[in-house]
């Protein structure tokens, strides 16, 4: 049973959120410029992560909720990635840290493809094509 909610966390009445929904919360997570502007995003991603997981506790989805939009990141240029991850203070989950360096298209292909690790917080899921004999 989940212990706190956010403040003002009210459950959605229309169900869940629609793609393009998705797609603006984490962009504008991506594109916030200073800590008040993370602030607001952080908290429509966190409240996202109650709604969707109810059976986790708040805290668990705060951090998750970094985590993704994190994760998200990874689809933006290196500057981008650097600016999100000081300003949500958490690391891209399956790159790590971009104080690393720039991950080029190689990298991240094999990196997503390894065997599951413990930087990696979701299920993975099998490439969509057949494996080779």
């Amino acid at each position: 049973m989940p212990t706190q909610q956010p403040d003002d966390y009210k459950k959605r009445e229309s169900g869940h959120r629609t793609e393009a929904e998705i797609v603006e919360m984490y962009d504008g997570a991506c594109r916030a410029k200073t800590p008040e502007e993370a602030r607001f995003w952080h908290k429509e991603v966190w409240m996202d992560w109650c709604y969707e997981h109810p059976d986790l506790e708040a805290n668990v989805c705060q951090d998750m909720a970094r985590k993704a939009i994190c994760y998200w990141a990874g689809y933006f240029n290196h500057e981008v990635r650097l600016r999100v991850e000081k300003l949500y203070a958490e690391q891209h989950p399956v790159f790590g840290p971009a104080t690393r360096g720039p991950i080029d298209p190689t990298q991240a292909l094999l990196m997503g493809l390894a065997p599951e690790g413990d930087a990696f917080p979701w299920p993975r899921r099998p490439p969509p094509w057949p494996a080779e004999p």
